[in-house]
C-alpha cells in the first residue's frame, strides 16, 4: 500500500534510529569510479544520536563525518563494492563523542549510487556488556545484536538529489524497528514492515485488513490506554509495552504512536523497538550480581567466624568485646565476661586424636550458645579457650550462667572422648578498666579456677 509523501515524512521524522543518504562522488578520470560519498539528507534522529548540528554536516564526506571509521586512504567505490555484495552488509561499532553515545552502523545501497547509513543507540547495550565482562571475570558473553537482524535489500528506482516518496517508503519497509500503520478507530493494520512480520511471525496476508486485537497482537486494555494516550497528549514516546507473537510468545518493547490526520481519515503510525536482548542481558546481570552478593555474604561470615564451631573468631570477638566495652562506659552499664577453657584438652588429642578433639570443641560451643541470650556473644579466643561476652550483665548472674555451662559440659554424653568433659571458667565484671588490661583479669580467674582442681569456677 502506498502512503502520500508526507506520511513517509512523518515516518522518517519520527523514526527512533537515526538514518543519512549520501551520494556518491564520481570520479571520471578514473572511468566512473566512485571517489567518495556526500551527505544530503538525515533525519531528526541522526543528529540527536551524534550530537552533530544538520546544518554543519550537511555536504560533508563521509570520512569526515565519522572520524576514525576511515582513514585517509578512503576508497568509495571499494566500500560500495563490498556493500553491493549478496549478504555482505557493512556493520561497524562508533562511539560519537559530541553525544557520548555508542552507536551500530549500518550501512546500505538502497538505489545505484547511493548509500544509506542507518544508526542504533547500542549505549546500553555497551554498558550491560562491560558490566557483565566485570562481574563474570572475563568469562566471555556472547551478544546478540537484534539490531543487526535485518539486512537492507536492493531496491529498484533511482531517485534524485532530492528527497522522494520512495526514500521515504524504503525508510519504512526497512527498518529494523517493528513499524505499522493502522486505522485509529478499528486498529485495522494498513500497512507493516519486515521487522514487524519477522519478529512476530505472520506473514503479510495475516496482518492487513486484520485488527491488533483479532490477532492478539495488542489486548484491549492495551489499545484502550493507547487510544486515550494520544487523545489526550497526542503521541506516545518509549512507552514500556508488550506485543504477543503468533507463537503466543511476549516481545517486550518500547512503544512509540503518533496520530497522523490523512485527508478524512486518522492513522497511527506505531514504532516498536524491540528490547528482548536488553531485558535478557539485564536479568543475567541481575543474576550475576545476587551470585556475587551470596559470594560476598558467604566471604563476610567466613571473615568474622571460627569455621570449626561457627562461632565469632578471635579478631571478631575482640572487636565485639570493644565496642561493648565503649557501650558499657557510655550508658553506664554493667558488663561481664567468661574466659572458657577446656580441661586437660591436650590429653583428649594426644590419647584420641584430632579427630575426637574437634568434636569436643564443637560440642561445648553449642553448650554455650545454647546457654546464652540474643544480646550475649561468643567467640572462639584461641585452641580450645572461648571468650563469652554478657552485655548488661553483673558478676552475679554471670556466675549463673557460667554455671549452667559448667554443670552440662561436664553432664553432657561425648561418646567418642570414652571419658567426662569438665570445663574451667574465669568471670569479671568490667571496672572500667582498658580492653587488654579486662581480658587479662578474667584470664588470671581462669588459671586460678586451674589451679584450684579445674571443673570450677573464678570470680
Amino acid at each position: 500500500m502506498h502512503f502520500p509523501l508526507d506520511f513517509y515524512q512523518a515516518v522518517l521524522e519520527n523514526l527512533n534510529h537515526g538514518l543519512a543518504f549520501f551520494r556518491f562522488i564520481i570520479d571520471w578520470d578514473r572511468e566512473d569510479r566512485a571517489k567518495n560519498a556526500e551527505l544530503v539528507m538525515v533525519n531528526p534522529a541522526f543528529t540527536k544520536l551524534t550530537g552533530l548540528d544538520k546544518e554543519e554536516i550537511m555536504d560533508r564526506m563521509l570520512p569526515e563525518l565519522f572520524p576514525g571509521v576511515f582513514d585517509s586512504r578512503f576508497d568509495g567505490q571499494g566500500f560500495l563494492e563490498n556493500i553491493l555484495l549478496e549478504s555482505n552488509k557493512e556493520r561497524l561499532e562508533y562511539y560519537a563523542k559530541e553525544s557520548g553515545k555508542w552507536l551500530l552502523l549500518v550501512f546500505f545501497s538502497p538505489l545505484p549510487g547511493i548509500l544509506g547509513v542507518a544508526l542504533h543507540d547500542i549505549s546500553e547495550l555497551e554498558t550491560t556488556r562491560e558490566e557483565i565482562g566485570k562481574s563474570s571475570k572475563g568469562i566471555p558473553f556472547e551478544l546478540e545484536q537484534q539490531e543487526e537482524k535485518k539486512l537492507f535489500m536492493g531496491l529498484s528506482q533511482a531517485i534524485s538529489r532530492n528527497l522522494s516518496q520512495e526514500i521515504f517508503s524504503h525508510a519504512f519497509c526497512l527498518n529494523p524497528t517493528l513499524m505499522s500503520i493502522t486505522a485509529f478507530d478499528e486498529s485495522i493494520y494498513l500497512d507493516v514492515n519486515e521487522s514487524f512480520l519477522n519478529t512476530l511471525g505472520f506473514s503479510r496476508d495475516e496482518v492487513i485488513g486484520h485488527s491488533c486485537s483479532e490477532l492478539g497482537i495488542l489486548s484491549i486494555s492495551q489499545k484502550k490506554e493507547i487510544q486515550e494516550m494520544l487523545l489526550k497528549k497526542g503521541k506516545i514516546r518509549n512507552w514500556e509495552s508488550k506485543f504477543i507473537a503468533k507463537a503466543g510468545e511476549e516481545v517486550p518493547g518500547l512503544l512509540s504512536v503518533d496520530l497522523i490526520q490523512l485527508r478524512d481519515k486518522k492513522l497511527l503510525l506505531m514504532v516498536f523497538h524491540d528490547i528482548t536482548e536488553r531485558i535478557r542481558m539485564k536479568e543475567e546481570l541481575e543474576e550475576k550480581n545476587q551470585q556475587l552478593r551470596e559470594l560476598n555474604r558467604i566471604l563476610q561470615v567466613q571473615a568474622i567466624t571460627d569455621s570449626l564451631t561457627g562461632l565469632y573468631n578471635h579478631r571478631q570477638v575482640l572487636e565485639k568485646l570493644q565496642l561493648e566495652i565503649a557501650r558499657a562506659n557510655r550508658y553506664q552499664q554493667e558488663l561481664t565476661i567468661m574466659m572458657l577453657d577446656i580441661d586437660h584438652f591436650k590429653s583428649i588429642n594426644d590419647e584420641f586424636g584430632h579427630q575426637v578433639g574437634d568434636v569436643v570443641l564443637v560440642e561445648v560451643a553449642q553448650i554455650i550458645k545454647r546457654n546464652l541470650r540474643n544480646i550475649d556473644i561468643a567467640g572462639r579466643y584461641g585452641g580450645e579457650e572461648f571468650l563469652i561476652i554478657l552485655p548488661q550483665t553483673n558478676l552475679n548472674n554471670g556466675r549463673q550462667v557460667g554455671e549452667r555451662i559448667r554443670r552440662q559440659v561436664e553432664i553432657e554424653g561425648f561418646e567418642d572422648s570414652k571419658e567426662g568433659i569438665t570445663v574451667s571458667i574465669g568471670i569479671s565484671q568490667h571496672q572500667g578498666e582498658e580492653m587488654v588490661d579486662y581480658i587479662e583479669r578474667a584470664d588470671q580467674l581462669l588459671y586460678r579456677a586451674k589451679r584450684k582442681g579445674r571443673n570450677r569456677i573464678e570470680c
